[in-house]
């Protein structure tokens, strides 16, 4: 994905702050500013972040077109990870979203400066490959308000940003730009990051995940097992079923004994919701082997399902990988999948309007109740598939106002 050459602003939210750098027109007189050093003196911001560490499932919401009078927005979901470095006198932030837009992957070194008594936040994303100049802030009072100067088509203007609504399972990240010296501001950039509210779940998701990723460049089989339930089912992308802990263990040694150990592997869980002793993470994971020189890639969406334990502890009791068109698709550049089918539906419409999809399975004459205008474009027809001869449809013009109002309706179970 190319990114536009301001899009490093954009990704300052979710954790990623814009501070304040000298401006015209925001110089405080040197008796305010003053009272501000004497502040800064009396304050120590090193805890600053402390509310943030750990995982967040994160929700953003994006103009397209920033003060140009658009009203487009695009919405993406994913996750942020926030580590502690230097126990805790630096920590490093890691963004993962994901939209019909398409990735967002970014990362901030932030450092605390205990003389300043300030932050500096050192950004980069995947795209850029380089860090940007390090950005200043601060917090009072629990909210967070940072001001920069940037350029955008060629016009100066002032940056906005603002961390607020604290709680231990959730906070708010607004960005917003004006081109009139701030006298006005238009919000660009809204995230909401939340949790489960349950340290226990978090720390095992974090673990678990994070173990996996190492474990497989290692070929620790015994690691990728260890989250799980002695009488857990793992699914596969090809409906291969293995169920307890010690089978699932044979099955990721004879895999590393097949392909290889994994050369990159990456995972981006993007939802968590909590029912009980029930606990149901989605998301989308795609591992790289190398061996004897040739590249395997596997990936797809995940469901996994935790179980609360008597101990209070949470472990896998299911894990389910989907592919086909999520996988593949990714290429070509298409969003992931939607469907209502069985454990499909738990992943909900993901905020897409519904106004212009690609339907396979479907009838023309149910179609043309929902939609405008419905083409009908081929058929797919895999001899690996279990179903054959699938009709495909191109429908725009939706008549049923939002995917999400209609999404009840869609849930399938068989």
């Amino acid at each position: 994905m190319k990114f536009h050459k301001h899009f490093r602003v954009y990704l300052f939210v979710c954790s990623l702050v814009v501070a304040l750098q000298p401006l015209n027109g925001f110089a405080q007189s040197n008796s305010d500013a003053a009272k501000t050093n004497q502040t800064l003196k009396q304050r120590d911001g090193q805890t600053d972040f402390d509310f943030e560490i750990g995982t967040w499932k994160t929700h953003l919401k994006r103009l397209l077109h920033p003060l140009t009078g658009s009203t487009t927005w695009v919405e993406y979901d994913g996750t942020t990870v926030v580590r502690k470095v230097w126990n805790g006198r630096a920590n490093l932030v890691e963004l993962n979203v994901d939209g019909p837009a398409g990735h967002i992957e970014a990362l901030s070194l932030r450092l605390y400066n205990p003389e300043s008594h300030q932050w500096s936040l050192n950004f980069a994303n995947s795209a850029g490959g380089t860090m940007s100049q390090p950005t200043i802030g601060e917090f009072k009072n629990g909210r967070g308000e940072f001001f920069d100067q940037e350029t955008l088509n060629g016009r100066a203007m002032f940056v906005r940003f603002v961390i607020s609504d604290i709680t231990p399972t959730s906070c708010r990240f607004e960005q917003a730009f004006s081109d009139d010296g701030g006298k006005t501001w238009e919000i660009n950039w809204i995230a909401v990051d939340t949790r489960s509210g349950d340290p226990k779940l978090d720390r095992a998701i974090e673990k678990a995940n994070s173990e996996f990723i190492a474990a497989m460049k290692t070929g620790d089989a015994a690691t990728i097992a260890a989250p799980y339930t002695d009488d857990a089912v793992f699914i596969a992308f090809d409906g291969a079923c293995t169920q307890g802990r010690t089978e699932i263990e044979k099955m990721y040694r004879a895999r590393f004994e097949r392909s290889g150990l994994a050369s990159s592997t990456k995972v981006n869980s993007e939802r968590l919701v909590v029912d009980g002793e029930l606990a149901y993470e989605s998301g989308y994971a795609e591992i790289e082997s190398l061996k004897q020189g040739k590249l395997t890639i596997n990936g797809g969406r995940f469901l996994t399902v935790w179980q609360r334990q008597a101990t209070g502890d949470w472990k896998i009791l299911r894990n389910v990988v989907l592919r086909a068109i999520d996988f593949f698709g990714r290429r070509y550049g298409l969003p992931p999948a939607l469907s209502g089918h069985q454990t499909y539906f738990l992943w909900g419409p993901r905020h897409y309007s519904g106004n212009c999809l690609i339907v396979l399975d479907d009838k023309k004459e149910t179609l043309d109740q929902l939609f405008d205008h419905v083409e009908y474009v081929g058929s797919s027809d895999n001899p690996y598939a279990l179903e054959r001869h699938i009709p495909v449809f191109i429908c725009k013009g939706a008549k049923f106002g939002s995917l999400a109002k209609l999404w009840p309706q869609l849930k399938k179970w068989r």
